[in-house]
């Protein structure tokens, strides 16, 4: 970091100089998916936004389906009454993308602003996720969060031996709004068939299995270690873990999925596990949470359905030319 404060040009010098190396890709409550960065001076970033402001002349107005796209900069408050210089990016889509946006669940707007300890990207979250990232503190994991991590990243994050984390959560994948939203999401794509909706589906049940996926390094003496943890979200040897095997069973042959998870929730609410339980329910807290899965689902399946489209086309070709 201090090499790149040197090398950059003077208007970001103090703002790259200002960055602690923190680096968190996250959700907000409001359905928005975040990139935030840690900074000891958010001032120093915001003064840079202006800039933005002088060159928005120069962004084009309308993309190449339609759309229409607005860039300004403007003062918001950030939840303490203060009002900090926010770059606001939105969105009139066109008829076909407000389908889709509509499906994920998200708002066809970004944010940029810098407040606290955080400069902060929000895609899909609006304005109303501003005061919820300026009022992180960024103190440390709670215990409800160390809860849901796998005991390894538990022991790491509590002796602050862990360099990087990677940790994703899968449980929102299952929850029905997110299943129901990839769904509309690919019925919107054209040409695509009965089939690239099955094979979301069937996706979709493969990873049904699993809550999350978690990587980490570490440093000891000298030497860097990688760990990899995928934790499971049922088990054969507890009750608890058996009750959630039925649950997930039950979803996934066709039961209501909001009911299956959501009973399971209310019957453990006080265990490590119950915030998967609630994103598989997409109820409560976990409802942003939820959202932005469908949100990563969408953009998953924009890359996913036209290349399971051109695979089956493939297919048939190569099938209509073998000899019979």
């Amino acid at each position: 970091l201090a090499d790149a404060k040197k090398q950059a040009p003077a208007p970001f010098g103090a703002a790259v100089g200002s960055a602690t190396g923190e680096l968190l890709f996250t959700w907000v409550e409001q359905a928005g998916l975040a990139t935030l960065i840690g900074v000891t001076d958010a001032n120093a970033v915001t003064g840079l936004l202006p800039l933005v402001a002088l060159a928005k002349d120069q962004i084009p107005k309308q993309l190449p389906d339609g759309s229409e796209l607005t860039v300004d900069v403007r003062e918001v408050d950030d939840g303490s009454g203060k009002p900090r210089s926010t770059l606001l990016a939105k969105v009139k889509p066109s008829a076909e993308l407000e389908k889709s946006i509509a499906a994920m669940g998200v708002a066809p707007e970004a944010v940029v602003f810098a407040s606290g300890g955080y400069a902060a990207a929000v895609l899909g979250g609006g304005e109303a996720s501003i005061p919820t990232i300026a009022q992180h503190t960024g103190i440390g994991p709670t215990p409800s969060m160390l809860a849901g991590l796998p005991a390894g990243l538990q022991r790491a994050l509590k002796a602050d031996a862990a360099e990087a984390i990677l940790h994703f959560s899968i449980d929102g994948l299952q929850s029905a709004q997110v299943r129901q939203a990839l769904t509309d999401v690919a019925k919107l794509q054209p040409g695509v068939d009965a089939e690239a909706s099955q094979a979301i589906a069937m996706m979709l049940d493969v990873f049904a299995p699993l809550s999350s996926v978690s990587m980490w390094l570490t440093r000891d003496a000298g030497v860097h270690t990688v760990h990899l943890a995928v934790r499971g979200f049922d088990d054969y040897a507890t009750e608890e873990g058996r009750a959630a095997r039925a649950a997930m069973l039950a979803a996934g042959n066709g039961g209501d999925a909001s009911a299956a998870y959501g009973e399971l929730s209310t019957q453990y609410a006080g265990s490590p596990r119950a915030a998967s339980y609630d994103l598989r329910a997409g109820k409560g807290a976990s409802v942003g949470q939820t959202t932005s899965s469908a949100f990563l689902g969408g953009i998953i399946a924009a890359i996913a359905i036209p290349a399971f489209m051109k695979y089956t086309e493939r297919a048939k070709a190569a099938a209509a030319k073998s000899p019979k």
